[in-house]
């Protein structure tokens, strides 16, 4: 029980003496539970104690930089940014610390701005991610706008000097429907970087968009534009509401729409929680029910990179089709009864059109799928594509309405110690569901595989590779396209916005098939109606596996079930990437200059012992058991498994040791980004063939340490060289993460 709070109007504090509880530099989780009535409400933050910090001067930082930029102070600015080609000098929608000191401090133009909102995002004992919230309005002398604006900073403090290691600002326009502005057929947005999603009736007389947290729909034949739902107060309300999302589902020639608000409900019947609620928008009476409301228990950026990847309404069958997590749901409107129509290990294997009536995803072994299913939910038809006897089939995407995948043989797959190195495919074949199931397109030429492809509006980029027969290992070759007409979903499209070039540089618009002129615009918000004849949904979170988290620049950037792509996320952004457990498994910018690990050696036999002498040390280092790795090794289990029985070994040499964690494969990702793992006291382990290995052991700013458990040495060698080095073998890094 916390006691001593002070009340001031409607705010409520009190003050926390922490300082005896935690620990110098580890980080907590604070929750703070208010109980109430009806149930409990929890609230989150992170608190952690820095005895030698320089927090202070970090945030401050922040707010000189963001000072000289109002002020138009350029002889501060140009000391920190590093101006590239990468930045154009005519869109203030969004500039970085490689834009020209001219469009950080707004050129020309008279600039006020209003409270800033500070957060700190992260904070370590020398650096701190800083964003700053804040409105601003802007001036030519004649006319002015009013805009919000984001910016994020990483700062880092060394040796008595402060660095801006990165800096980006989003502005955004204020926009709002009853104070829409129109020129010449188009509806005016302003400054933005954001696009505007679009969804059309079946006849294209209705079009409904979603644009800066409103939807909203226009009717050619009443030449009128409608606001339909916002959390926003109107058009004076400057606050970022970007805590949810907005999504239409299906548009009715007769007006009405179907659509869904998922993320954090800041009014309305579910305020104050993070859900899915469906509704249903009725033209005639400009009223929105709510259909069904679904809780979650995690977070709504969370919800809002799951979300959203699969909806369909079939209006016939009054069926509503939703991707929960990593299942699909039929979801009966009338009666709220739901049935599985799919489920799979995540959401990411399910594959879908834009306007979802199409979705594919795949069965069998995993890794090797020997089927893939097809649900064409306009029509209820379902159809199996199937693969030859030692071969698999692996789905690409779809390319407007049709699936692309590709087949390949189980035998040509490439694997090093136990992992998958290239799995290649011999041709791509492209599948129509008009009618029924045709193949409309296919791909294959001699001498070629196929390592991926990308899938654009109305081509097909083809990665591929060649064999070397003699030493089975395979090599890039030049990548291949297939160029396609109208295979765009013409119902779901996202916009492209046109440019009008004036004092403020560039500002957006987006065509209306109104007559602007003559528009009848509404801007009132839609009622909603009473909720007592929705329904809740309670689905299964279910088991998503291990997923990484990323975040930057003060939010959520991506969810990834592989460890190398998130860190390879983090590391571009300067960000964190941490686990289901909340906890952090890699940060860029907080290691030491340098470090060097101790470890006991083990002899290799020879340099085909070297996998089994070195994963003998790694494990041997993390307080496992490693007499255990020869055996294992003997047969043939994957070098993640290996790792995780011995050191998991109820029996360990040493059991003062910690043996929680896990075992991870870190292909793909570069030698400065798994140096994060050795400042962390982990050896990493890395994987040159079958049976041959070295561990990388210490660094300092310019080199890396590398052990060859074949001769006994520690030699170092150059970070680029290492690089250049591991990626000739095809390298594979593993590492133990607590």
């Amino acid at each position: 029980m916390i006691s001593g709070w002070e009340t001031d109007g409607s705010t409520m504090k009190t003050q926390l003496q922490l300082s005896n509880l935690v620990d110098d530099g580890n980080e907590y989780q604070f929750v703070l539970c208010v109980s109430q009535k009806e149930k409990p409400v929890y609230y989150y933050s992170r608190i952690i104690y820095l005895t030698d910090e320089h927090t202070e001067s970090l945030v401050g930082f922040a707010h000189d930089f963001w000072q000289a930029s109002i002020d138009k102070n350029s002889d501060f600015v140009v000391n920190y940014i590093q101006p590239n080609e990468t930045m154009g000098t005519d869109d203030f929608s969004y500039v970085n610390q490689h834009s020209r000191s001219g469009m950080i401090t707004w050129k020309d133009l008279l600039v006020e701005a209003g409270t800033v909102e500070t957060t700190l995002t992260e904070l370590s004992d020398s650096q701190a991610s800083v964003t700053l919230t804040y409105p601003v309005t802007i001036s030519n002398g004649t006319d002015r706008k009013t805009c919000m604006v984001n910016e994020n900073y990483v700062v880092r403090f060394r040796s008595d000097v402060l660095y801006l290691l990165d800096f980006e600002r989003h502005v955004k326009e204020q926009f709002s429907v009853a104070a829409s502005v129109y020129a010449k057929g188009a509806l005016q947005l302003g400054i933005t970087d954001e696009e505007v999603s679009k969804m059309a009736s079946d006849d294209e007389n209705i079009q409904a968009y979603v644009y800066d947290g409103q939807l909203f729909a226009s009717n050619e034949k009443d030449n009128s534009l409608s606001l339909i739902y916002t959390y926003q107060d109107g058009a004076e309300d400057k606050s970022f509401l970007d805590g949810y999302k907005l999504q239409p589902i299906r548009v009715e020639n007769s007006g009405d729409i179907y659509f869904m608000v998922y993320g954090y409900h800041s009014r309305g019947n579910h305020e104050g929680q993070v859900g899915v609620s469906f509704l249903h928008y009725k033209c005639e009476t400009a009223c929105i029910d709510e259909i069904f409301y679904i809780p979650v228990t995690f977070s709504e950026e969370i919800l809002m990179k799951n979300m959203g990847t699969l909806a369909y309404v079939n209006n016939e069958s009054d069926l509503m089709y939703l991707l929960y997590q990593s299942t699909v749901y039929s979801i009966d409107l009338s009666s709220g009864e739901k049935a599985q129509l799919a489920k799979a290990s995540s959401a990411g294997s399910f594959y879908s059109n834009k306007s979802s009536s199409l979705i594919a995803w795949e069965e069998g072994d995993e890794g090797y799928a020997g089927m893939i299913r097809i649900a064409d939910l306009s029509t209820g038809e379902t159809y199996r594509i199937d693969a030859g006897e030692g071969e698999f089939v692996q789905i690409q995407g779809f390319l407007g309405n049709d699936l692309v995948y590709g087949t390949g043989r189980k035998s040509d797959v490439l694997t090093q110690a136990g992992q998958v190195v290239h799995k290649p495919m011999y041709e791509l074949a492209i599948l129509s569901f008009d009618e029924d199931m045709t193949q409309s397109g296919a791909y294959q030429m001699d001498g070629y595989y196929i390592e991926g492809t990308q899938i654009l509006e109305n081509q097909l980029n083809i990665y591929r590779l060649t064999k070397n027969n003699a030493s089975g290992s395979y090599e890039e070759a030049a990548a291949d396209q297939m160029f396609f007409n109208n295979r765009s979903d013409k119902k779901v499209t996202s916009l492209t916005k046109s440019k009008i070039a004036d004092d403020f540089q560039k500002v957006w618009s987006i065509s209306l098939p109104l007559d602007t002129e003559k528009v009848q615009t509404n801007g009132t918000l839609c009622k909603i109606r009473d909720a007592a004849a929705s329904y809740q949904l309670n689905l299964d979170d279910g088991d998503q596996g291990h997923l990484y988290y990323v975040y930057a620049k003060g939010r959520l950037q991506q969810i990834d079930s592989v460890l190398s792509d998130a860190i390879d996320t983090a590391y571009d952004q300067m960000g964190v990437v941490v686990d289901d457990r909340a906890s952090y498994v890699w940060t860029r910018g907080t290691r030491a200059l340098s470090k060097n690990l101790t470890f006991e050696e083990q002899q290799a036999k020879s340099a085909e012992d070297g996998l089994r002498a070195c994963l003998e040390i790694l494990i041997l280092a993390e307080g496992g058991k490693a007499s255990l790795v020869e055996a294992l090794l003997n047969e043939k289990t994957a070098v993640e498994d290996i790792m995780t029985q011995a050191i998991e070994a109820e029996n360990t040499k040493d059991t003062s040791k910690s043996v929680s964690g896990r075992a991870e494969n870190l292909r793909g990702s570069s030698v400065t980004q798994i140096l994060y793992y050795i400042n962390e006291n982990h050896l990493v382990l890395a994987v040159t063939g079958d049976s041959s290995a070295l561990l990388l052991t210490g660094y300092d700013t310019k080199n890396v340490s590398v052990y060859d458990s074949v001769t006994s040495e520690t030699t170092t060698m150059a970070i680029a060289d290492a690089q250049e080095y591991f990626e000739a073998y095809d390298c594979a890094f593993f590492a133990w993460i607590k």
